[in-house]
């Protein structure tokens, strides 16, 4: 390895990744000039450049060996005058690498980054979701009008969305925290957060305590849409791919068990949209 790929494997050792996913990245560098290319595209015309990534045989590999070039260069050298608290908001993103290699060995039995998810992955590194503690945001324009109570959002008004990276615990103080800087960092007052997920599923109250962390977290949000026909729940309490027969999931947890049960009797766990605002 050159000098440039020692220290990004260094940082990624740092990062979590195990020295498999660390080979990969190493194995797979882009041509200099490919690479330049490439890069420009990343910062200017985000939609070719996925483009481009994914029209190249082992994709998976070097999407996820650009990415963390990419990511360490914007880090310690292309973006060195990031302030202090961008900056540090931004190394946190980063972790977002490893989660997502390690979720693809999980799915697909090798270290990459998946096609579905390389476009998620993407939004982090060029600062689109800004990752705030344990959970992440980005500005966002509702696609629909939002009653509650006697307030009304109506479609187009900005509001921050809000995502849940996996890895820690959701714990209830630390996510309050993310959601007060990220009042900060966006410079909004009693900002309106929105969120899209599994873990807003009504269905988790029959499934989980109320005292879980899970419970708690969506316990701040108003559900206004239930998504029937979304499967991430499955995805989620599993660890892998989705499979038509649900007797085939694994009942290791007690969550994995219940939830199994619910399948197998032709129930859904539906994920949901919900907003939160600060009372």
């Amino acid at each position: 390895m050159n000098i440039l790929q020692t220290e990004i494997s260094n940082w990624l050792t740092e990062l979590g990744m195990n020295a498999e996913g660390r080979r990969i990245v190493a194995n797979y560098p882009f041509p200099e000039n490919m690479y330049n290319e490439y890069k420009t595209l990343f910062w200017n015309d985000i939609e070719t450049c996925y483009e481009n990534l994914l029209a190249l045989e082992h994709a998976e590999f070097y999407i996820l060996s650009f990415y963390a070039r990419v990511a360490y260069e914007y880090l310690y050298k292309d973006g060195k005058d990031m302030d202090i608290v961008k900056k540090g908001f931004y190394a946190e993103g980063c972790r977002d690498i490893v989660l997502w290699a390690e979720d693809c060995k999980r799915r697909h039995g090798y270290y990459g980054i998946a096609d579905e998810h390389h476009w998620f992955l993407g939004k982090i590194l060029d600062t689109t979701v800004v990752r705030i503690g344990r959970l992440e945001f980005e500005r966002y324009c509702l696609e629909q009008t939002v009653q509650r109570e006697n307030r009304e959002w109506k479609k187009g008004c900005e509001v921050i969305n809000v995502h849940i990276p996996a890895g820690e615990p959701l714990n209830y103080e630390v996510c309050t925290e993310a959601y007060r800087k990220a009042e900060q960092f966006f410079g909004k007052k009693d900002p309106v957060f929105v969120c899209e997920s599994w873990l807003l599923s009504p269905v988790l109250k029959e499934l989980l305590p109320e005292d879980s962390n899970i419970i708690r977290f969506q316990q701040d949000y108003m559900v206004y849409e239930i998504l029937w026909e979304d499967r991430q729940a499955e995805e989620r309490i599993f660890g892998g791919e989705l499979l038509d027969d649900p007797g085939e999931y694994p009942g290791d947890t007690t969550l994995q068990k219940k939830a199994k049960e619910r399948l197998l009797q032709g129930k859904k766990i539906p994920g949901a949209r919900g907003i939160r605002i600060k009372e």
